[in-house]
């Protein structure tokens, strides 16, 4: 019966090695993947729900920019009030009926960036402003019912516009950004460890004309 060398047993605990390393690195390859994916997943579902949202609400504007001028269906503003530094949608819907005299309202998105005083990286939603300013909601600004989504990187609403600033088309655009940590506090948005999703669409608002 041969005995083992020294050098054969050093060689069997090199390559045990190598195997034992080699596995834990597809372990941990496969745990940080699905931890990414889950992450990305998370914020995909985020920042979707947001757009269905913005879409159900958005589609009932009504109005004509081209006789009732610029701004007096849809508006687009950055840096608005009550929020620091953020975009801004407002639209005119109708909630008027046959039965009633209720007026026409107005209705907005606001979007609060890291910086905000409230309501970092968040969309709040008015389903009643006092009017196209939108600078006082019923409900309140910031209701939690009203808080449609979180970890929002950013948010960028657009409308076409003629050369005097009317909406010459029957729709806007809304692009969302939503990141796993949008304050980013330990890592950039859109790393691996902070992934990065952006959705964006084109809203239609059947109920708007523009001729």
């Amino acid at each position: 019966m041969s005995a083992v060398t020294l050098v054969e047993l050093l060689m069997a605990l090199v390559l045990l090695s190598l195997i034992v390393l080699g596995i834990s690195q597809v372990d941990f390859f496969s745990s940080f993947h699905l931890v990414t994916t889950d992450r990305r997943a998370q914020i995909s579902n985020e920042a979707t729900r947001a757009l269905e949202h913005m879409n159900k609400q958005i589609m009932q504007a009504v109005g004509n920019e081209i006789i009732g001028g610029a701004d007096s269906v849809v508006i687009v503003v950055a840096n608005d009030p009550p929020g620091d530094d953020n975009n801004t949608i407002r639209f005119k819907v109708d909630t008027s009926n046959p039965a009633d005299n209720v007026a026409d309202t107005w209705r907005a998105y606001l979007y609060h960036n890291n910086s905000a005083a409230t309501g970092k990286n968040q969309i709040w939603y008015c389903p009643q402003c006092s009017d196209s300013t939108c600078a006082t909601c019923t409900p309140a600004w910031g209701d939690a019912d009203n808080i449609i989504a979180k970890n929002i990187k950013g948010f960028t609403p657009s409308k076409p516009v003629d050369g005097s600033s009317r909406l010459n088309k029957n729709y806007v655009t809304l692009q969302i950004q939503a990141c796993w940590d949008a304050t980013q506090t330990n890592y950039s948005c859109g790393t691996a460890d902070n992934p990065s999703v952006t959705v964006k669409a084109d809203i239609r608002m059947p109920s708007v004309s523009t001729n």
